[in-house]
């Protein structure tokens, strides 16, 4: 075994090192095996013989799908013969972080001899030719070497969590990268939910129909849509032909309803689309166009103005996730809720607001109990009375 570091010490960005030493190791393979988290290059520079080696049916490379990846670069590469898999979605289980597939490891093989790189490096401009300081190991090796058949499972393991790309999909590629600046650390308030349609073609038909309206009947949700230029992200059904799309809508208005205040509902809103959201709901249909009147508003807790921006057809991508994906992209599942209660019939919805709130008011209830045994003995607090004062709201002996 033969072990190297690039770049080598003194020098500062290693640029003709890793390069060279790239086009090398493809020139000598007869296969390739990759992961790297950002992908923005021209394949040519890794030398004339890495084609013919990443059209090895055997190659592959996986890239993960946030920028600065370039979709149009992997395209690029796909179209030149090499099986190409993006990472998309988090791995179940893991939750409240960006989700990266951040490795760097590189596996090259020729006959019963293979290299394998371990390291820091992207394949971007900025890592490859640029200022940043980075540093990967080369290991030389052969195909049994332990070390070298858990590379192989490895990158397995991460090809089997990643999804082929797929030229049709491009648009829906590039909007994902969107949605997740959006949604991510730092993004603007946004999330994706589903919502059910009639017909793609008519919502899209013009400005007009490409305003729609979210109608509320749960407060709870309001932050989420409160700061105007906002994003929200709809996976779209149509029910018609069963196909997916992908939307990206802006919040144009929000206004919130308060019951003693008719400056709050006396508003007049054009024949539009609308839907209706409760808490958490999982799927939205979308209905209209037609007016909103007054009485209308007058149940709700706010209703929000949003205009799709664009949208993309989805060839299988989105159809694919598994539930646990599913239920990490858009509003949690919640069939009990105030919407759907609506949607089966006439009800009054001032009476299931007061559900609602008794239904959480037992929550707190026993949360408060199970702190009253676990604190109440280790630190001397008492919280009858707090239970006493949830239990006034769950019986409705309290208007607070």
């Amino acid at each position: 075994m033969k072990i190297d570091l690039f770049p080598k010490p003194g020098e500062i960005e290693g640029i003709a090192d890793i390069t060279k030493s790239l086009r090398n190791d493809f020139a000598n393979s007869k296969q390739f095996n990759g992961a790297i988290a950002f992908y923005t290059i021209n394949h040519s520079i890794l030398g004339i013989n890495a084609e013919s080696v990443l059209y090895n049916p055997k190659s592959f490379i996986c890239v993960d799908i946030h920028i600065p990846t370039d979709i149009d670069k992997l395209e690029l590469l796909h179209n030149s013969g090499c099986n190409v898999y993006l990472h998309i979605f988090h791995l179940d289980g893991v939750k409240n972080v960006k989700h990266l597939m951040h490795t760097k490891l590189l596996y090259f093989e020729s006959n019963e001899n293979c290299t394998i790189w371990n390291g820091s490096h992207n394949w971007t401009n900025q890592a490859l030719f640029g200022p940043n300081i980075e540093s990967s190991t080369r290991v030389e090796t052969t195909i049994n070497d332990p070390f070298a058949v858990d590379v192989r499972a490895y990158l397995e393991m991460i090809k089997s969590i990643c999804e082929p790309f797929e030229p049709r999909n491009i648009p829906i590629y590039k909007m994902l990268q969107k949605m997740l600046i959006d949604t991510g650390e730092g993004g603007i308030n946004a999330m994706c939910a589903h919502l059910e349609v009639e017909s793609v073609d008519e919502l899209m038909r013009d400005n007009e129909t490409r305003v729609i309206h979210c109608l509320s009947l749960d407060n709870n949700e309001y932050n989420v849509f409160k700061t105007v230029g906002g994003k929200i992200y709809f996976i779209i059904h149509e029910i018609t032909t069963n196909e997916t799309y992908l939307a990206e809508s802006e919040i144009t208005d929000v206004g919130k309803i308060i019951p003693n205040n008719p400056q709050t509902y006396n508003k007049v809103i054009p024949s539009r689309y609308y839907f209706f959201r409760g808490i958490a709901e999982d799927m939205s249909h979308l209905e209209g166009p037609s007016i909103i009147n007054n009485e209308q508003l007058k149940s709700l807790d706010y209703h929000v103005e949003l205009r799709i921006l664009d949208y993309a057809k989805d060839y299988q991508l989105m159809k694919a996730l598994t539930p646990t994906q599913q239920k990490n992209i858009i509003w949690e599942e919640d069939q009990n809720t105030l919407h759907s209660i609506r949607m089966r019939g006439n009800v009054n919805t001032q009476n299931l607001k007061i559900k609602r709130k008794s239904e959480h008011a037992e929550s707190l209830i026993n949360e408060a109990r199970e702190l009253n045994t676990f604190a109440g003995k280790k630190l001397s607090i008492d919280y009858n009375l707090l239970i006493e004062k949830f239990e006034e709201i769950r019986d409705g002996n309290t208007s607070k």
